[in-house]
């Protein structure tokens, strides 16, 4: 299970930590916003970690530590990797096992009492998923939080000092399956098809035969039925489509509003799959053509499945 912060009122607490000095804190992130948002954080004068499109940034001690990711932006959708480790005087940050370099730190010895996705100072919280939180005092490991638990609570299963998810919903977790590329596929939440009320007739007319739902057009041109879907900004969908034709000859799935497809002819009967679409807009707009152009009244496209899951990517 993953869990995505929405970022209004919703964030993560955790017991006191007391790190002695040197340490290493680490964990994943994914993110659509492009602007400043805290990770994990106490205060600007004790620990608070935080980021932004470009940027990856340190406050320990009220000293600020600023590290530039380049061209690689933080806010597309993808689960990268953050690791900060402490020496002395000096801050070293990686992303996804790659050193973005060292800077000057400051040093806090004393208890802090973090929050998870945000921080005592100030809001914005965190938007997005944060997984597999890590912090290690002087090389040993006195906080692990997977947040895999499907629950308000955050179970630290390095020394039991489990933390808690305040304001959060059973909706904001999710089952993801790892795939053998190394992505991570999210269940399957795409509407019934085969509900009338799921679609808009916009040139052709909707109807359910047997299993199949079918979009007939009315004059030829240009006719088809759309599906709106409250698909998440900023993140990744796979969607496969099974559509035949049944009569005619310029059939397309095409046009998702939200999604960047190209027309895609449907000429035979097949699942069509559009895999890693990158949402800019929500709602999306499914549209199924039962005639492109240049078509005749009467012409149909049948819909025989259609399958909608969230996909992470991992840097």
């Amino acid at each position: 299970y993953l869990r995505r912060n929405e970022a209004t009122t919703d964030y993560g607490v955790i017991p006191a930590i007391t790190l002695s000095g040197d340490f290493v804190i680490e964990f994943e992130v994914l993110t659509a916003v492009n602007t400043n948002q805290v990770m994990f954080g106490d205060n600007v004068n004790t620990h608070y970690f935080n980021l932004s499109e470009f940027q990856i940034e340190a406050w320990i001690g009220n000293v600020n530590s600023v590290f530039s990711t380049g061209s690689i932006s933080l806010a597309s959708g993808i689960l990268h990797k953050i690791k900060y480790v402490k020496t002395g005087s000096s801050l070293e940050c990686f992303l996804d096992g790659v050193s973005l370099g060292t800077r000057s730190c400051g040093s806090y010895s004393g208890a802090f009492t973090p929050k998870v996705y945000g921080s005592n100072r100030a809001t914005p919280f965190f938007s997005g998923i944060i997984a597999n939180l890590k912090i290690y005092d002087d090389g040993v490991l006195v906080r692990d939080y997977p947040i895999n638990d499907n629950s308000n609570t955050l179970k630290d299963l390095a020394s039991g000092q489990n933390g808690s998810i305040v304001n959060g919903t059973v909706d904001q977790w999710k089952l993801y399956q790892k795939q053998p590329t190394g992505e991570w596929l999210g269940p399957d939440i795409a509407p019934n098809y085969l509900n009338l009320s799921n679609w808009a007739n916009a040139g052709a007319n909707a109807s359910v035969v047997g299993s199949e739902l079918y979009a007939t057009a009315v004059d030829g041109s240009s006719d088809r039925v759309e599906l709106y879907f409250p698909a998440i900004v900023g993140t990744r969908y796979n969607v496969e489509i099974g559509a035949r034709p049944v009569v005619g000859t310029n059939q397309a799935i095409q046009q998702f509003v939200g999604w960047a497809i190209p027309s895609t002819p449907v000429t035979t009967k097949n699942v069509y799959k559009f895999n890693n679409l990158f949402t800019t807009s929500s709602p999306v707009t499914v549209r199924a053509y039962a005639s492109v152009s240049g078509g005749n009244s009467g012409d149909i496209l049948a819909i025989s499945s259609l399958s909608i899951k969230e996909v992470l990517n991992v840097a």
